[in-house]
């Protein structure tokens, strides 16, 4: 696991990129390739977010939770944004993701 902030932030980035690649060439969306880029690049986020918590106390601005049994349901600015976005915030493979304030 990455230590060095720029190490995990250039990680997330490479990650971004085979992400979007792959997205954007219109295949499947339940291939395995694309299922992959996406446990990869919520694996770097992860990474990336501990590296500048443990290294100088920051967060980045929403979280990733991958079941809906680690959410707390009873946050009212959970209803709050999908009320004012329309936004469906779990993903079909069960993955949500919320904006911090």
């Amino acid at each position: 696991m990455a230590t060095d902030p720029r190490t995990a932030f250039e990680q997330l980035q490479a990650a971004l990129e085979r992400f979007n690649e792959i997205a954007l060439s219109g295949g499947d969306p339940e291939s395995p390739q694309l299922l992959r880029a996406t446990e990869e690049l919520e694996n770097a986020y992860v990474i990336y977010d501990d590296v500048l918590f443990r290294n100088f106390g920051v967060e980045l601005p929403f979280d990733v939770y991958d079941t809906e049994d680690d959410v707390d349901t009873d946050d009212d600015d959970v209803d709050d944004f999908d009320e004012d976005l329309g936004a469906d915030d779990d993903l079909e493979d069960g993955t949500t993701f919320f904006f911090d304030e």
